[in-house]
């Protein structure tokens, strides 16, 4: 069935619920319509046995008198309830003639009985019979009076109710598959939407917003696709930047080199001589491969497994030893270090990439000193690293981080791009302040919880 449209099947499910309801209620109700009449039968035995009585009672003078007997049993089982009298010793003195097997069979429940009042159902050849034997005192003389009725009664009240119910949910059935029918379409209706908008979504065709005005599962997830529409509009946009970045980047450094390797090949020397016009071409080279490695890796920054490789390690120590190593890059500042010890969980390569980025950018900047602070705020791990060079302006604060935005100083844009990546992935922040004649970018590191 789940190669059907999915109209079909809602239509299909309820169509088969309402007609399995419909089968058990048919084989069900006979038996709890038999049970029921079965009850209503011997109680309906019973209180014509009490209207025959209260006759027979106020006539006790003449109660025996063969013709008042007579007209009253014959007047009686005008009635579903038949009656018949027997005498203590087992005579027949009033009623619908019977079987003589039958009129034995009563006589031998007459002669057990114990009770005033019992009921009792005997199968009679191809039927069954239902009767009521009572034991009544008139006029002195012991009585037995049977009242019965014939399975053919029931049967017959069973079977015309269990037409008409059959009748009755044959038509509710047909009335309620138009119902479904048009359930079944409607609530299809916005997925039939959904997946044309997002077959057009994969045929790149993104531009138009998709709103479905509910607010339930079908709305929530028509809501999910919008939002994945606005992420591939997003990222799509970001990818065209991207390359055109990208391609800015690398041409420069590319058009350098082979504008100076065919100046050789033409015998002519840009700076003079053979060492120094292929110095230049090993200087773009090495830039050109600087570049390739940074976009190599803040693209593999996108696509890493954040879980892949955390683990815990001294956040600290891991920030003086690359201090200790970079400093000595620019001697001609004073570099201060304070670090608390502090343990956090991720990537520790990452994160020395990160901090060897900032410390970069730092020295790239600062005029007369370079300043390094690890400790604990909030809850969290604050690194501090900060400079004495001019403060960025507060407009260029928002674009700082993006790829290929260089300050005065920089070089590919992409040392605080890696930088964000990476603060990113361990579900930290950064952020850029302007002190008192200094520069600081702070990262606010969540601790693990003990």
């Amino acid at each position: 069935m789940k190669n059907y449209p999915l109209a079909v099947q809602i239509w299909l499910i309820f169509a088969s619920i309402t007609l399995g309801v419909t089968l058990l209620l048919a084989l069900l109700f006979p038996w709890a319509l038999r049970s029921f009449f079965t009850k209503e039968i011997y109680a309906q035995i019973e209180a014509s046995q009490d209207v025959f009585l209260a006759y027979a009672t106020s006539s006790v003078d003449g109660w025996e008198d063969k013709g008042l007997l007579k007209r009253e049993l014959e007047r009686q089982n005008v009635r579903t309830v038949t009656h018949v009298i027997f005498r203590e010793n087992g005579k027949v003195i009033g009623g619908k003639a019977l079987p003589e097997s039958l009129v034995k069979m009563l006589n031998e429940d007459i002669g057990e009985q114990l009770a005033d009042v019992q009921q009792y159902v005997r199968p009679v050849e191809d039927e069954s019979i239902y009767y009521v034997i009572r034991r009544e005192t008139l006029a002195g003389k012991t009585i037995y009076l049977v009242s019965y009725v014939w399975n053919s009664y029931l049967n017959g009240l069973v079977s015309t109710l269990l037409w008409r119910l059959i009748l009755i949910m044959a038509a509710v059935l047909l009335i309620s598959w138009l119902p479904c029918l048009w359930l079944a379409r409607y609530l299809t209706r916005p997925l039939v939407e959904m997946e044309q908008r997002v077959k057009r979504i994969a045929d790149r065709d993104w531009s138009e917003p998709f709103v479905l005005e509910r607010a339930d599962e079908i709305g929530r997830l028509a809501g999910s696709i919008e939002r994945m529409r606005e992420r591939l509009v997003s990222q799509n946009e970001k990818q065209q930047s991207f390359l055109q970045q990208v391609s800015h980047e690398l041409k420069t450094p590319v058009m350098v080199i082979r504008s100076y390797a065919q100046s050789i090949l033409d015998g002519i020397f840009p700076k003079g001589d053979i060492p120094g016009s292929v110095r230049v071409i090993d200087e773009e080279a090495e830039r050109l491969e600087e570049r390739i490695r940074g976009l190599l890796y803040i693209t593999k920054l996108e696509y890493l497994e954040q879980q892949s490789s955390r683990k815990l390690f001294r956040l600290d120590e891991l920030v003086v030893e690359v201090w200790d190593r970079l400093k000595w890059k620019r001697t001609d500042v004073d570099w201060s270090c304070s670090a608390e010890a502090v343990t956090i969980s991720g990537d520790p390569e990452q994160w020395k990439v990160a901090v060897e980025n900032l410390l970069d950018n730092q020295m790239r900047y600062a005029q007369n000193k370079i300043t390094l602070a690890l400790g604990q705020k909030n809850g969290n791990a604050e690194l501090r690293i900060g400079n004495d060079g001019p403060p960025i302006p507060e407009e260029k604060t928002e674009h700082l981080f993006n790829r290929f935005s260089k300050g005065e100083k920089g070089e590919f844009g992409l040392g605080l791009a890696i930088v964000k990546q990476i603060v990113q992935l361990h579900h930290a922040r950064i952020q850029v302040e302007n002190g008192a004649g200094e520069v600081f970018f702070v990262i606010s590191i969540p601790l693990m919880k003990r």
